[in-house]
């Protein structure tokens, strides 16, 4: 990952050192960034790259992850049971929301791209 970074860092806004640290944060908290990568949409989706890249075990990555998975999902059950009549409103809220986060996290972006000094 480091090498990759040096040679394509710039379009991930990510230099070699960052990747070490993040290596660093890895080892010492990757359990948790398990868990709780699995409450995250995206993350959830993401979380597993790194847990390869630091060779976590494959018995405690798939402990970690059926817990995380397991909470999300009866969260992500509950809710539906509890907020179906409400859909309609619901979705009417939601849809601005989510376009704005989106053109929010690509702003984020492409500020990060303009400012990378790596």
């Amino acid at each position: 990952m480091r090498r990759f970074a040096e040679r394509h860092g710039r379009w991930l806004t990510l230099t070699p050192v960052q990747v070490d640290d993040a290596q660093r944060w890895f080892d010492r908290h990757g359990t948790q960034a398990v868990f709780f990568g699995r409450l995250v949409p995206q993350v959830r989706v993401l979380i597993s790259l790194p847990a390869g890249i630091a060779r976590m075990s494959l018995r405690k990555f798939l402990l970690w992850t059926m817990l995380g998975a397991s909470l999300w999902n009866a969260v992500l059950a509950g809710a539906a049971f509890h907020l179906a009549d409400a859909y309609e409103r619901i979705h009417a809220w939601f849809n601005p929301i989510s376009t704005l986060v989106v053109v929010a996290l690509i702003g984020w972006y492409l500020y990060r791209l303009a400012k990378f000094n790596g």
